[in-house]
């Protein structure tokens, strides 16, 4: 399927049954924000910092830090184009959230920001999995199984990936 941005997104109110999500906007590569769509989720009532902090205090993570935000991007220089990807280290994640607040004021920090790969959300978060679903039962009933990977992305808006197209589904819960 090809790569296609439109020029609009549609939004739903609720989650569509699983052959209208597949047939609808699966199987045509378009995108959809469902609206409520996780609504149900503990997660949207526990997660405060504090509430992470004691969840994940000393737990390791994986931050990724960029000079502007771009990570896996082209950034175009006097000396050329060229692909970059970010610097990963590892850290508690309570030291990931006091560099994320320090760099705002600090732009030589860079910015910092969660989002590695290959399930993260079940691997370095797993503690948080209880406030969420490790899947969405109508998206892996109209995708014929659950995810292989769930990640977690933490970070904010100066924190941002290209236009890309990849070769799995994505469904993202914001």
């Amino acid at each position: 399927r090809d790569l296609s941005a439109p020029l609009s997104v549609e939004r739903i109110a609720s989650v569509p049954d699983p052959l209208t999500f597949l047939r609808e906007y699966a199987a045509q590569n378009r995108p959809v924000v469902i609206t409520g769509g996780a609504s149900h989720w503990p997660a949207l009532d526990r997660w405060s910092l504090a509430y992470l902090h004691k969840k994940l205090g000393g737990k390791k993570v994986t931050v990724d830090v960029t000079p502007e935000g771009r990570g896996d991007a082209v950034v175009h220089t006097e000396n050329g184009d060229f692909f970059v990807t970010p610097e990963e280290r590892s850290m508690p994640f309570e030291e990931f959230t006091d560099l994320l607040t320090r760099s705002r004021a600090d732009p030589s920090l860079g910015v910092p920001y969660v989002q590695h790969q290959n399930g993260s959300f079940t691997q370095e978060f797993a503690q948080l999995v209880d406030d969420a679903e490790p899947h969405l039962e109508w998206a892996s009933e109209a995708m014929g199984g659950p995810p292989e990977a769930v990640n977690m992305w933490v970070g904010d808006e100066r924190a941002v990936t290209s236009l890309h197209k990849d070769h799995y589904e994505n469904i993202y819960v914001v």
